[in-house]
């Protein structure tokens, strides 16, 4: 129910604005996200410049809505592209720094890493996908037909990455000697 209150909200703003009425959404400040323990900086928070409308587009802003609920009121076709191309480039740089990684592989600058890595995508995809499933529209399916392939062109390369694959084979057959906890084993 929630879910249709927010898509009505869409509507009402969206036919709002054909009218020319302002709907007036609040926007929030965006703030970088802090490293973690191993010292990469995830994407929760755009890590690349950002392009002039990026500070505009509400897929790559942190959500002050209420259980930080996506705020499909602001969410307009337009952003779904630049809001991937940007997770996209995040993600890459992301798996390069853990693939690069000078040091040792251990099981926090490889498997956590790996694991925090692509949140912006994936809070991106799970928007997109919801509305292809629930809510679409010929401007939803036209993008969901290049993302298709830009997703695929993207993990594509990551999961026949050698050098990361090397790195989690070396910790996989070392896994007895590294102190691992239960839940890190499996």
């Amino acid at each position: 129910r929630a879910f249709s209150r927010e898509l009505d909200t869409v509507s009402r703003e969206k036919n709002a604005s054909k009218q020319g009425l302002e709907p007036g959404p609040d926007w929030i400040r965006t703030e970088d996200a802090p490293a973690d323990e191993t010292g990469i900086v995830m994407s929760e928070a755009p890590q690349t410049p950002a392009p002039p409308e990026a500070g505009e587009n509400p897929l790559l802003k942190p959500w002050q809505t209420p259980f930080e609920t996506p705020p499909f009121a602001e969410i307009e076709p337009e952003h779904f592209l630049p809001a991937f191309e940007r997770a996209f480039a995040d993600h890459a740089a992301e798996i390069a720094a853990i693939s690069h990684d000078p040091t040792l592989p251990d099981f926090a600058n490889t498997i956590t890493a790996l694991e925090r890595s692509g949140k912006l995508l994936s809070k991106v995809s799970a928007v997109f996908y919801d509305l292809v499933s629930a809510h679409s529209n010929p401007a939803i399916l036209e993008i969901d037909n290049e993302v298709s392939l830009r997703m695929a062109r993207h993990w594509n390369p990551i999961m026949m990455n050698a050098v990361l694959f090397g790195r989690i084979a070396l910790l996989h057959d070392n896994r007895a000697t590294l102190g691992l906890t239960g839940e890190q084993l499996r």
